[in-house]
């Protein structure tokens, strides 16, 4: 039986952070890897492992020979553990025989009636790093809907997660799904810890005495497929934290066919010397993700915009792409080469060319906030001794990451040069590195001016008995044979050392005085 035709495909990618509240202890820590695989619901999820397949309807060689084997490491991509640079816990998520999952997005209109867009649930998939980094995902496709104002619409709604604002009084959460929240989102035929239906309405954010409480909390979308360990949906404690690393929205990918407006984009105008994609409104909401209008009144702006946003190599061949801080799309004319190669490349290369970019863009995220938290307690504390070991462990983890995960190039093909490089500097990866690396440099250069003073305070502490230990040892050198059995020598030596430690206890109070001056 052929497959049935599809007008577009959408992945959301929600990055997290999974803490854990150890007892007895007031901040948050970050669990092993080994500690989460114990409490992944295994009849729900099942672990993937990376095999190399080669057989008519699938394989796995184009996504090893894409990249570079230091990148095949971190993208789980590689079928064994030697020499691994990068521990992943990577899964997916078990679908119930003879179901098609679906996910539905309920969208409030104008007289306030529910519209719906139904999605088909290809996959979801979930990945755990080192340091506390997840990724959780949708892969979706979209059947029904061939036009352009419904894959902006399934884009922009599909993607949230959390409201952006709350209104006043009575409108707390139908202020925001007047403009971009979904009303609700629905997954059903799919088997949970909690029920075969998911349904989030976001009724959480108009309980104000929760909400005092916990200001996020994970739509059910998200934590029902989670499990309880992650998740609880009668506010009881969870084992695990699970916050948002970046906002209230997904990363999302799209691939949508449509040769009409390809066509329209690509048309070469004369007069102005452009191309007709450079003053599209829609291809601007496309790349920006919005749903109803461009967030941009400004034609000189979105002109500019559009030019740094889109990667327009093979504009002619019926292609392009635009990427944003939260997105990367593709738009392609409707022909066999889009439909059935280019799709498996977006689903596969550049969807995993977009995780790495997002796991780079998270741990700097990580870094940030480790950095910031340590700068405080350096602020507010005289004693550094307890966190020397905490600031060498987190510069050995950046040394780690600037060598393991930030990559410059990650693949040696040309067009995947180019769309990695504009990916890390839509995202401000390369920006955000050189910060860090400064920040981080001086957090380390401070600790270690610490410990240089501590040792010369330590050897300034021991350097009368040295030096006195020194005195009574000189026995090279005629006329100073010191003998303690000889007591004539005895008031020379004490007379010294009274010297020693009245000079030595100047100096320091001396010092101390200087120090509470600057």
């Amino acid at each position: 039986m052929s497959e049935k035709k599809f007008y577009s495909k959408h992945i959301f990618v929600f990055p997290f952070r999974y803490q854990k509240k150890e007892k007895g202890k007031r901040k948050f820590t970050y669990p092993d890897l080994k500690e989460i695989k114990e409490h992944i619901a295994s009849e729900f999820w099942e672990e993937f492992e990376f095999k190399h397949k080669i057989y008519d309807n699938y394989h796995t060689y184009n996504e090893f020979v894409y990249f570079f084997p230091q990148v095949r490491d971190v993208l789980n991509l590689k079928d064994t553990d030697e020499d691994k640079i990068l521990n992943v816990l990577q899964y997916q998520y078990r679908k119930t025989e003879g179901l098609t999952p679906e996910y539905e997005i309920h969208i409030k209109n104008s007289e306030g009636e529910n519209e719906i867009y139904t999605l088909e649930i290809e996959d979801v998939t979930l990945n755990f790093y080192p340091n506390g980094i997840g990724m959780f995902v949708f892969h979706l496709k979209n059947n029904k809907y061939p036009y352009i104002d419904a894959i902006l619409i399934i884009n922009d709604y599909g993607r949230r997660i959390f409201p952006q604002y709350l209104g006043n009084y009575h409108d707390f959460v139908d202020a925001p799904k007047g403009s971009f929240l979904t009303d609700k989102i629905v997954i059903r035929n799919i088997s949970t810890g909690f029920g075969t239906l998911i349904e989030e309405d976001f009724s959480y954010y108009n309980d104000l005495d929760r909400l005092n409480m916990q200001a996020f909390r994970l739509p059910k979308y998200i934590g029902m497929l989670l499990g309880s360990a992650f998740y609880s949906d009668t506010g009881q404690q969870t084992k695990y934290r699970i916050t948002p690393i970046l906002d209230d929205r997904m990363f999302t990918v799209s691939f949508y066919l449509n040769s009409a407006w390809m066509g329209f984009l690509s048309k070469w105008n004369k007069t102005s010397g452009t191309y007709a994609y450079k003053t599209d409104k829609t291809w601007y909401q496309y790349i920006f993700i919005d749903g109803k209008e461009p967030s941009v009144k400004n034609k000189e702006w979105l002109q500019k915009q559009l030019e740094e946003h889109t990667y327009a190599r093979w504009l002619e061949g019926g292609q392009l792409y635009g990427m944003s801080r939260y997105s990367f799309v593709f738009l392609g004319s409707d022909e066999w080469f889009h439909r059935n190669v280019l799709d498996k490349h977006i689903s596969t290369l550049y969807f995993q060319m977009v995780l790495l970019v997002l796991l780079q863009r998270a741990y700097l995220v990580y870094f940030g906030g480790e950095v910031a938290r340590l700068a405080n307690i350096l602020e507010h504390t005289e004693d550094l001794e307890d966190y020397v070991d905490e600031i060498n462990r987190l510069y050995l983890d950046y040394i780690k990451f600037i060598n393991r995960i930030y990559f410059r190039e990650a693949s040696p093909q040309e067009q995947g040069i180019e769309l990695y490089e504009m990916m890390q500097e839509k995202i401000r990866i390369k920006r955000d590195v050189d910060d860090l690396d400064r920040e981080i440099g001086d957090l380390n250069e401070y600790v270690e001016r610490y410990q240089e003073r501590r040792l010369t305070r330590l050897a300034a502490k021991y350097l009368p008995v040295t030096l006195l230990a020194g005195i009574l040892g000189m026995n090279t050198i005629n006329g100073l044979k010191w003998n303690l059995k000889n007591p004539e020598f005895w008031p020379t030596v004490f007379g010294i050392l009274n010297i020693l430690i009245v000079g030595y206890t100047i100096w320091i109070l001396g010092r101390q005085f200087i120090t509470k001056k600057l």
